[in-house]
């Protein structure tokens, strides 16, 4: 019995002892946490009352607004036209008995280009000549013996109506003979001819086109009805080809409008064109119109786009000698090269946030790295008080 107690004494001491170990694992552990949320506290204290740090400015580069002079620009494609051309066609029916090729050789005026066959025209030719010779012959006589009344007044009409006859038969088939050949009527240059010796050719048939080589060459455009009221004879245009550009002056202009697009037909004279360009090449076509404009400018980039519209950031001194950008609303007019021209918004002097400007926000701090140089060429430190000296200039 004393043993049986003595097992049941032990068993309950050690069930206390572990008991009393689990509690204080516990309290060291709850201590422990206590400690480490003081400490966190205090670490959380001290940052709340300390001072926030610095703001960091933000590098950008200045521009000061110019003013910037400009007109109204407008482009158009433009076709190339010889100031002379034709088309080589027959009026007549035949086989073609000469054609002149092109071979890229100048035509000079008066030379042959183009003949049918006339041998039955030309053997008609010579028995009307032979009938107009003895009407003449008959119709002579016959006036010298109407003078001593040896023959009617009829037959003397008779005679001269048959002479007549005669003349306008060999009129007729010279002219026709003369139908069936074409001659160049200026200087100029074939182009690719297709038709052949032998060929057969129905009345109406284009055989090629004979462009003029001349010192100039003519450009036709159209323009707006709304640009047109600005443009007139004299003016001059730019026109750009092959990443090259000609000066021209416009020469005509059309009297009404198209009907359908409302446009207004152009015609420019370019002097001394180049050799690469041809008749019916396509062109850009730049004029300038109205009156000169005005306006302050500043960088493209400074200009910055969002839903309310375009806005620039001013660059300003503070009271406490700190550069700020202030955002300010601008109305942009024109893109004169890599300027815009503002109608409202800004005034010559202000200075605006040129690179950089995508960074800003509303009274970001700035930091002026605008490069400058020095007499010599070397750089030096930007100096943002040299900017706003500036502007006070």
């Amino acid at each position: 019995m004393a043993t049986r107690i003595n097992k049941l004494s032990g068993m309950v001491s050690r069930a206390a002892v572990n008991w009393l170990a689990s509690i204080v694992v516990v309290i060291a552990a709850l201590a422990l946490l206590s400690a480490l949320a003081f400490w966190k506290y205090r670490q959380i204290q001290q940052a709340a009352s300390m001072p926030p740090p610095p703001e960091s400015p933000t590098a950008v580069s200045l521009a000061q607004v110019s003013m910037v002079t400009y007109r109204n620009a407008t482009t158009s494609i433009g076709t190339v036209v010889a100031p002379q051309w034709i088309a080589i066609s027959n009026e007549l029916p035949g086989t073609v008995s000469f054609i002149r090729e092109g071979n890229n050789q100048p035509i000079e005026p008066g030379e042959l280009l183009l003949k049918l066959d006339t041998s039955v025209e030309e053997a008609q030719l010579a028995g009307a000549r032979a009938r107009l010779k003895i009407a003449e012959s008959v119709w002579r006589r016959t006036s010298q013996m109407a003078e001593t009344r040896a023959v009617t007044e009829l037959e003397l009409e008779e005679s001269e109506s048959q002479w007549q006859q005669a003349q306008a038969q060999v009129a007729e088939l010279e002219a026709t003979i003369g139908r069936k050949s074409f001659h160049a009527p200026f200087r100029g240059q074939l182009g690719i001819v297709d038709t052949h010796v032998g060929q057969y050719l129905p009345a109406g048939s284009t055989v090629t086109l004979l462009q003029s080589l001349d010192d100039f060459l003519l450009v036709d455009f159209m323009l707006p009805q709304s640009v047109a009221a600005s443009v007139g004879v004299e003016s001059e245009v730019s026109i750009a080809h092959h990443r090259s550009t000609w000066p021209a002056r416009i020469v005509a202009k059309d009297a009404q409008a198209d009907r359908q697009t409302r446009n207004v037909r152009y015609r420019a004279r370019m002097e001394q064109p180049p050799d690469t360009l041809l008749p019916g090449d396509s062109v850009n076509v730049a004029i300038e119109y109205g009156p000169t404009i005005s306006l302050p400018a500043v960088p493209s980039v400074a200009v910055r786009y969002s839903p309310q519209g375009a806005f620039v950031f001013i660059a300003e001194r503070t009271a406490a000698g700190e550069l700020r950008a202030q955002m300010r609303p601008v109305i942009p007019a024109a893109a004169v090269g890599s300027d815009v021209g503002l109608a409202q918004g800004a005034a010559v002097g202000d200075v605006v946030v040129a690179e950089g400007s995508f960074k800003l926000h509303d009274g970001a701090l700035l930091a002026d790295m605008t490069a400058r140089f020095g007499p010599n060429g070397a750089p030096v430190e930007p100096n943002v008080e040299q900017v706003h000296g500036e502007k006070g200039n």
